[in-house]
């Protein structure tokens, strides 16, 4: 049943089917009708629970069609903070920032990448994995400019302050390629 087809007096219905909608065109590799879903459901529930979602979903949609700079200006939407409030990062801003991270390494802009990364590693405390897979982007960032020891480094961070992460394992295979390699 498409969201559209649900009559107006079952609004909060209308809303979850959209959301799920778009969730699962992303999932499914359906960028542009995600990006399109998420859109219209952003025009019509400016005041729903989850606008978060749907304003990281949109970006994601617009990552995976590598439109890397207008997904950069999506996810810093998940960024802004309450001035009165003390940095807590939150699961969405620690997911925004991340993923920032990968757009800016996809644009190969190392820089910008390993600041997103660094930024995440020091303040998404309470989400270990994040913090493990932004140490893991450090070093493949390393690897792509060629600085090969600094890179084995991270790496080896990696494994021993996040060990049992997947991040953990993938770092093991970019350590045992840059044996191989050298």
């Amino acid at each position: 049943l498409a969201a559209h087809q649900v009559s107006s007096g079952s609004a909060p219905l209308a809303e979850s089917i959209l959301i799920r909608l778009a969730e699962t065109q992303n999932l499914t590799a359906q960028y542009e009708k995600a990006r399109k879903s998420y859109q219209k459901f952003e025009g019509q529930y400016k005041q729903s629970q989850w606008l978060r979602n749907a304003r990281y979903g949109m970006a994601y949609a617009m990552e995976k069609q590598q439109d890397y700079k207008k997904a950069i200006g999506e996810y810093a939407k998940l960024l802004s903070v309450d001035p009165k409030k003390p940095l807590k990062m939150d699961k969405w801003m620690v997911q925004a920032r991340y993923q920032i991270g990968e757009c800016w390494f996809n644009l190969r802009e190392y820089d910008k990448a390993m600041a997103e990364f660094v930024s995440v590693e020091v303040n998404a405390q309470g989400y270990p994995d994040w913090r493990a897979k932004s140490v893991l982007e450090m070093g493949r960032i390393l690897i792509a400019q060629k600085k090969y020891d600094d890179a084995k480094q991270r790496l080896q961070e990696v494994l021993k302050r996040f060990p049992k992460t997947n991040a953990a394992k993938v770092a093991l295979k970019y350590l045992d390629e840059l044996r191989l390699n050298r």
